[in-house]
């Protein structure tokens, strides 16, 4: 299908463009919606290098 359903929080399902090319052999397929905006944040930021305090103090300060 050229447009797949995907789950969404705030919408419920969300009509999406599927993956293209779509090859015979390795079709490929979309398996999780979009992150929001900010979701992994906490993620990357900590890979980074940065601590929960230095987040929490970003945030206070507006830079996050």
């Amino acid at each position: 299908a050229v447009i797949v359903d995907m789950p969404d929080e705030e919408a419920g399902r969300i009509p999406m463009h599927n993956v293209v090319p779509r090859l015979s052999d390795t079709p490929g397929a979309l398996r999780t919606p979009a992150p929001d905006i900010g979701q992994h944040n906490a993620e990357i930021l900590g890979a980074l290098g940065l601590s929960d305090e230095d987040r929490t103090r970003l945030a206070e300060e507006g830079v996050i």
